[in-house]
């Protein structure tokens, strides 16, 4: 289906050697790659899930492979238990043959014995024998690395990189789209699995002022998280048009983010990282990302006390804690509303300038004390309170997003508004 697009993105590939992405691509000599059930370098605990019956299963590849192991390893369920049964390779020249093993079986290719093991429904080992009727199909959300094409880089940080990338789509378009990877060698394992759960959560999540999640490729080690293509960062459009605000377009922007928070409070998942570098715009909607420190379960305490934290987005209790939940979360969009009305100016710059080293220490001690922000000039007293609300002490005394969404809804709506 994508060959054509496949010669041309090899193509422009070759002819732009600064492009860091082009040693990447797949060449594929193992016809198990064209499989629908090849599901590339997805891990374990995103393959699990997927199956459901016994008989179900499907090829990955492992990114640790032990010794005379191939890489490549079928999931399934028989006998309702999950298995990951590792295959065999023999990649010594001499009398032996090279190829693939399963039992006592030489097989050229994978695909070879996969194919053998789905006619006669099983394949055994030397001490167990596993029931394989049903493959697997690749899940939409699975994209094929040869539908992208790789453009300019779009941000860095110190192990990832996102990317702007056009996609072919299975009808035909062609779709702008920013492409998130781990970037190096050596990325530690941490790091890994942080940026899986990331892709995880993800997936899952759906609203108009979220970044829309296309997908991921996970054709080479490098997986890569796909998302919708945005326009530019909210920090560097507040910052650009300083001065051509008024106070209800800055309002609907509170609203928008008011409403992507209502939504991720109700799926259960803390953002942790809420702030104007981390909200995006299409076509002047506003729309939150970066979901590498979010996680699920409504309340989420650190453990170790090295983690770095947005620390003037962070409320004190949280910092004291370690402890995050919705309410942390209010604190920081009390932060957003603010850096939104003061036109993408840097919270707490002056103090930061003064204090040093000494700056977090200080800080925490000026909210302790009763200090806040002060409310930007052109922000109604209307909101100005729901700003404060979101920075009580107490984090039992903030309001939920629910009822931050229909405050500031009904101040830009103008039934709220005083001068």
């Amino acid at each position: 289906m994508f060959t054509k697009s496949r010669r041309k993105l090899e193509k422009a590939s070759s002819s732009q050697k600064e492009n860091p992405t082009e040693k990447f691509y797949l060449v594929r000599e193992e016809p198990l790659h064209s499989k629908p059930y090849f599901f590339g370098f997805l891990p374990r605990d995103d393959v699990e899930p997927l199956l459901e019956k016994n008989g179900d299963f499907l090829v990955r590849k492992s990114e640790h492979a032990k010794e005379h192991c191939s890489g490549y390893c079928i999931s399934g369920i028989s006998s309702n238990k999950i298995y990951h049964l590792a295959i065999r390779m023999n990649n010594i020249s001499s009398a032996f043959k090279k190829g693939f093993f399963a039992g006592d079986h030489y097989y050229k290719t994978v695909s070879d014995l996969i194919d053998d093991a789905i006619m006669k429904q099983m394949i055994s080992t030397q001490k167990e024998v596993f029931i394989l009727k049903t493959p697997v199909i690749r899940p939409d959300w699975i994209i094929n690395e040869g539908q992208l094409e790789f453009k300019e880089k779009l941000g860095e940080g110190h192990f990832g990189i996102v990317q702007h990338a056009t996609m072919l789509i299975s009808n035909g378009d062609v779709v702008d789209v920013a492409v998130k990877f781990l970037k190096g060698k050596e990325i530690p394992l941490e790091e890994r699995k942080q940026f899986f759960l990331e892709c995880r959560r993800f997936r899952n999540l759906k609203h108009r002022n979220l970044v829309h999640f296309f997908g991921v490729s996970v054709d080479t080690k490098q997986v890569k998280l796909i998302m919708e293509y945005c326009d530019i960062t909210l920090l560097e459009h507040l910052k650009k048009n300083r001065g051509k605000f008024n106070w209800k377009s800055k309002g609907v922007f509170c609203f928008y983010a008011s409403c992507g928070m209502e939504y991720i409070a109700t799926e259960g998942i803390v953002h942790r990282d809420l702030a104007a570098r981390n909200c995006l715009l299409k076509k002047g909607l506003l729309k939150i990302s970066d979901f590498g420190m979010a996680r699920e379960g409504g309340i989420y305490k650190i453990h170790s006390a090295n983690k770095p934290v947005p620390i003037k987005w962070t409320p004190p209790d949280s910092i004291r804690t370690r402890v995050y939940t919705e309410k942390s979360d209010v604190w920081s969009y009390g932060v957003l509303m603010w850096e939104i009305f003061s036109e993408g100016k840097a919270p707490y710059s002056e103090e930061e300038e003064l204090k040093g080293d000494n700056f977090v220490i200080n800080l925490i001690k000026f909210l302790l004390d009763g200090k806040r922000l002060t409310p930007p000039a052109d922000m109604p007293k209307s909101l100005v309170q729901v700003m404060l609300e979101c920075w009580d002490l107490s984090a039992n005394n903030r309001p939920t997003f629910s009822t931050i969404k229909k405050r500031v809804e009904a101040i830009c709506k103008g039934k709220d508004f005083q001068d």
